[in-house]
């Protein structure tokens, strides 16, 4: 793999687990995307190459993740995730109904019109 890397002009890069799993909150929290740690990985290493100058900030950069975090959730630290809601309809409605309210009085409280 290094070979093909190298021959081709290509570049890699590592991550530590704790870069690893501020790359995969990182992609959470910007796409809302759970991925596991290959992506995660993905997501640090991009970030590093990018504080490295590696390519411009107005250069496209793709970075595939394919991989679903929902397989790896006991992998994690220890963090407060979200209340798991049912896969039914009406529960996920409630939920939604719920989280808006929240949104709302949120926005209220700051002096903002919610929509």
């Amino acid at each position: 793999m290094i070979d093909a890397v190298l021959k081709r002009g290509g570049t890699g890069g590592y991550a530590s687990d704790p870069e690893i799993f501020a790359g995969i909150d990182l992609l959470a929290a910007t796409e809302g995307l759970l991925t596991e740690p290959a992506g995660g990985t993905t997501i640090a290493v991009l970030e590093k190459m990018a504080a490295a100058g590696r390519f411009d900030a107005d250069e496209t950069v793709v970075a595939i993740i394919t991989g679903n975090g929902l397989k790896t959730l006991d992998d994690h630290p220890a963090k407060p995730w979200p209340a798991k809601v049912a896969c039914e309809r009406d529960a996920m409605i409630s939920a939604l109904a719920e989280l808006k309210s929240e949104v709302s009085l949120a926005d209220n409280a700051r002096g903002r019109l919610a929509p």
